[in-house]
């Protein structure tokens, strides 16, 4: 694997925890009861 796919690969990886993150948040404000489109 060259420099360029590692980075890629890394940028991906991040950007999936950000999207489980947002998950956790979006599950959370629904429990209190705050609409998230």
């Amino acid at each position: 694997m060259d420099k360029k796919q590692e980075e890629l690969l890394n940028r991906l990886l991040g950007d999936v925890k950000n999207i489980e993150e947002l998950d956790k948040l979006t599950d959370d404000l629904k429990k209190r009861g705050i609409k998230v489109c």
